[in-house]
């Protein structure tokens, strides 16, 4: 039975947020950083001073990332050592069409998906686009990991792009 249209309302509020953190609650997490962020903007110097302190946790934790991606060639390296002495050739064969297959899509989708939204939408030259992001593609692409590439994006987004800091965060 479908939970009442009040039930579904007040669950979206949180007793503790980091209850709804830990249990991956994302309507409350949403809603939480919503009325934070409200909050936030109303407090004056002192929500200056949070919005810093966030700042700079978020500087940290971006560090810690690049820190991560850098060894993580490694364990993909270790993965595929244990794959290839469990499975033999007969594994490899099988999971290299997986690595054929899953880069030839995502060309297709960053020549005409992408390209066709860039130039309709965003009115930007998709070859202007790309060869600025190309960095921040490629490093996107090597890490398969949305997470891991923000910090790669973002400052391609506004150095590259001209984005204003404002928007790319």
């Amino acid at each position: 039975m479908a939970p009442s249209i009040a039930s579904t309302f007040i669950g979206m509020f949180t007793t503790n947020p980091f209850t709804a953190l830990a249990e991956g609650n994302m309507l409350q997490i949403i809603v939480f950083a919503l009325l934070f962020g409200l909050a936030l903007t109303q407090s004056g110097s002192a929500g200056d001073k949070v919005a810093q302190g966030f700042q700079s946790v978020n500087k940290v934790i971006i560090r810690l990332m690049m820190m991560i991606m850098q060894i993580a060639p490694y364990g993909v390296f270790c993965l595929l050592t244990v794959m290839f002495a469990k499975f033999g050739w007969q594994g490899v064969v099988k999971v290299s069409g997986y690595f054929v297959v899953v880069p030839l899509v995502l060309l297709l989708q960053l020549s005409v998906v992408y390209s066709l939204l860039l130039q309709l939408l965003a009115k930007i030259n998709p070859f202007t686009f790309l060869r600025k992001m190309y960095g921040a593609m490629l490093f996107a692409f090597s890490v398969s990991s949305s997470s891991a590439s923000i910090p790669v994006v973002l400052a391609a987004v506004k150095e590259k792009l001209g984005v204003a800091q404002k928007v790319a965060a």
